[in-house]
């Protein structure tokens, strides 16, 4: 229950936005943090889970992973691609471990006692076992991968451990206010080469418009990162109202505008129904 959206302009940045809200049973809070992950001062991770604990122990530990080989390598720049996919081998490692305590465990089994005595067991619960491991799944769990590379912007999406890459796209949206926010998106006639001020603005107004859906809340935190590598910024809350201000005066000049236009679809509408033939009598069956 969120929304988190990304973009590339077309200088070869990325400009990203979400809310904050986080709902919890039958609670929603939000409380005074993003929803962002920062891996490198080029890489950030956005995160949409219906399970906030296990999102946030697999990205540590890539977190974990990021960190010590860029203390160890500084000058070996990591690609947003390589994060987004060492996230997928974490993932599936976790999913495996969950699996095993929840289907083996049980049985007095675990990951090897179960291959290395299938032997003494029934065939067809050998097959069941299989099975449900192999369908097991996780609460969903969506985290959208943005940043600048040696390669340039680049954006992927996590959901599960199925891995996008959505620079074709120019844009990515998770969260249950992903359709409000790709429909902004693909109205706008948004590319990877829209202009750098229209890509803000567009991504703020999805972000807005997103606010539609369910569990979705109104406070905004947004980043840019790009062109150059190492430059990730957090925008400061002034710069978000000042885009609250232009989104609303925004709103206003439509409203005007589909108040016009709205009047003269009415004066077409009388002109097409004066031009109709008069509808013919009702006539019943034949007595």
């Amino acid at each position: 229950m969120t929304i988190c959206v990304a973009a590339i302009t077309n200088n070869n940045a990325i400009i990203g936005a979400s809310d904050r809200l986080i709902t919890a049973h039958d609670t929603q809070f939000s409380p005074p943090q993003t929803k962002h992950v920062t891996f490198t001062t080029s890489i950030i991770g956005m995160v949409s889970s219906n399970d906030l604990s296990l999102a946030a122990q697999i990205l540590l530990e890539v977190q974990a992973e990021v960190a010590e080989r860029v203390t160890k390598e500084p000058q070996n720049w990591w690609l947003v691609k390589d994060v987004a996919y060492l996230y997928k081998e974490k993932y599936l490692r976790v999913k495996s471990e969950r699996a095993a305590m929840s289907i083996l465990a049980p049985l007095g089994l675990d990951s090897e006692t179960y291959i290395s005595r299938q032997k003494e067991m029934n065939p067809e619960m050998v097959k069941q076992i299989a099975t449900e491991l192999i369908n097991y799944q996780l609460p969903s769990t969506a985290i959208i991968f943005a940043g600048v590379d040696t390669t340039g912007p680049n954006l992927y999406v996590a959901n599960d451990a199925e891995i996008s890459w959505c620079n074709p796209a120019g844009f990515a949206t998770i969260g249950s206010g992903s359709w409000h926010a790709q429909s902004t998106f693909m109205v706008a006639g948004h590319t990877r080469f829209s202009l750098l001020p229209r890509t803000l603005f567009i991504t703020y107004i999805a972000k807005k418009r997103a606010e539609l859906a369910p569990g979705v809340g109104p406070d905004t935190d947004m980043f840019g990162i790009g062109p150059a590598l190492g430059s990730l910024k957090s925008f400061e809350q002034t710069v978000i109202q000042g885009m609250d201000k232009i989104y609303g005066a925004w709103n206003i000049k439509l409203s005007e505008c589909f108040t016009e236009v709205e009047k003269e679809v009415n004066k077409y509408a009388e002109q097409v129904s004066a031009a109709l033939p008069t509808a013919p009598k009702q006539i019943g069956p034949p007595a």
